[in-house]
């Protein structure tokens, strides 16, 4: 009887951890510098994640904010990226 409950409360322990672990809202926020941009190698501008040009212009690629700062690219509308991100977790 005993080691049911033990084994019971480890589970349920166990279970428990593995949620919080994944839940988005305990992960470290990015600091604005170590955000992924999307560049827009042909305007020289780079795009927040969420915003509606996030990865869909013909020519770019990803990169950091600072990153993209140090090569001269600006933040669409001039808006750079706010601590709003999440670092990644299961999503690579």
């Amino acid at each position: 009887m005993k080691r049911t409950l033990i084994l019971g409360l480890i589970l349920a322990l166990f279970f428990t951890l593995s949620r919080a672990q994944n839940d988005p809202q305990h992960q470290d926020p990015v600091q604005p510098d170590e955000i992924k941009v999307w560049v827009n190698t042909a305007s020289r501008v780079y795009h927040c994640p969420g915003s509606d040009r996030y990865g869909k212009t013909k020519r770019g690629r990803y990169m950091t904010q600072k990153e993209a700062r140090q090569k001269g690219y600006r933040p669409s509308a001039n808006n750079p990226c706010a601590e709003t991100a999440r670092k990644p977790g299961a999503e690579g």
